[in-house]
């Protein structure tokens, strides 16, 4: 498929107006949702160290997730690590989040850990990730910066994207650094590739 610029863009500004559109009720159901659907998930039951990110308002919140993994979840021996963007590199990292972890507002206005236990990406066994929009390829699309991208190229565990149903569309143009997801958690379900 050809891809231009202006497609991706396009498609963006298309995605930002669904989630105005969005309550915040509904993404607060659908959130729900989603949460449920993760955690009836084998991938997810099965996983001990997990990658996730830290919410922004108008992605599927993760405050839920992040509630069992410093409650619950720790008690079963899972672990949770974080993005934090490091501006001297540019790049995204992950670091583990404890109970006693302070965070506060970091790059791009996404809080972000502010004592670091660093942890390789390739540690990780299930990356949990925000985007724009997917499809039904497990394709996705974020905020056109490419750290999300940046983050998966390495990572060899399951790559999976939280979504609200208004972010899920028919195609998602593809260019060659993109990187495809394994699954799309969904309200209604985990659609796999």
């Amino acid at each position: 498929m050809d891809v231009t610029p202006l497609s991706k863009h396009t498609l963006r500004i298309e995605l930002r107006k669904r989630m105005r559109c969005m309550s915040g009720e509904m993404r607060k159901r659908e959130s729900a949702l989603v949460f449920q659907q993760l955690l009836d998930w084998d991938v997810f039951q099965q996983a001990t160290r997990i990658g996730c990110y830290l919410s922004m308002p108008d992605e599927v919140d993760t405050q839920p997730i992040i509630n069992q993994f410093l409650g619950p979840l720790q008690d079963h021996g899972k672990e949770l690590a974080v993005p934090v963007f490091d501006s001297e590199t540019q790049t995204y990292r992950f670091s583990w989040l404890h109970n006693t972890t302070p965070l506060e507002l970091g790059a791009f206005g996404v809080v972000e850990p502010t004592v670091l236990d660093l942890v390789d990406a390739s540690e990780l066994e299930l990356l949990l990730l925000p985007g724009r929009g997917f499809d039904h390829h497990c394709n996705r699309i974020g905020r056109g910066k490419g750290h999300i991208d940046g983050l998966l190229e390495p990572f060899p565990g399951t790559r999976a994207g939280l979504a609200f149903r208004s972010q899920l569309v028919e195609e998602i143009p593809l260019e060659p650094h993109d990187q495809v997801l394994h699954a799309i958690v969904t309200p209604d379900g985990v659609l796999s590739n």
